[in-house]
C-alpha cells in the first residue's frame, strides 16, 4: 500500500514539476512509533532544534560508521531503523554534519523539525 502511494505521488510530482525527487511515505503507526522512540527527549523544549529524518531505507553499518567520522558542531544524532534523530543546539543552518548525512549514508532522507513532526501527528490523528 505504501509503495503504491509512493509511486502515485512520485508520478504526480514529475507530471507537475518535470523532475524526480525521492518521495518517502510512512504510515501513521510508523510516525507514532518514531515519535515515541525519540532518544533526545531533553531537547523537546526547543523543537526547532530537534529534527526527525525519515530514510527510504536503513543505511549500512559501514555508512553509519563513516558518518561518525564527519565533522560536526556539537550536534548529537542517532539512527533507529529508518529514522534519523538529529539534535542541533546551534540550529540546522550552522550544522557541519548536515551536508554529509544523505551522501554518506547513501539513502534518501527527508528531515522535519520536531514542531512539524508534532503538527503532522495532529493531522493524522491517533
Amino acid at each position: 500500500e505504501q509503495g503504491a502511494l509512493q509511486g502515485l505521488v512520485e508520478a504526480a510530482f514529475v507530471k507537475r514539476f518535470g523532475f524526480v525527487v525521492p518521495i518517502i511515505v510512512i504510515s501513521s503507526e510508523s510516525l507514532t512509533a518514531a515519535i515515541a522512540a525519540n532518544p533526545f527527549s531533553h531537547a523537546l523544549d526547543d523543537p526547532a532544534k530537534l529534527h526527525l529524518g525519515f530514510m527510504a531505507a536503513e543505511p549500512s553499518a559501514e555508512a553509519v560508521a563513516l558518518l561518525k567520522t564527519k565533522p560536526h558542531s556539537g550536534e548529537a544524532w542517532q539512527i533507529l531503523g529508518k529514522c534519523f534523530y538529529f539534535h542541533t543546539p546551534a540550529g540546522m543552518g550552522t550544522s557541519k554534519l548536515f551536508p554529509f548525512i544523505e551522501r554518506t549514508l547513501k539513502v534518501a532522507v527527508t528531515f522535519r523539525n520536531w514542531r512539524t513532526v508534532e503538527a503532522v501527528r495532529g493531522m493524522v490523528g491517533d
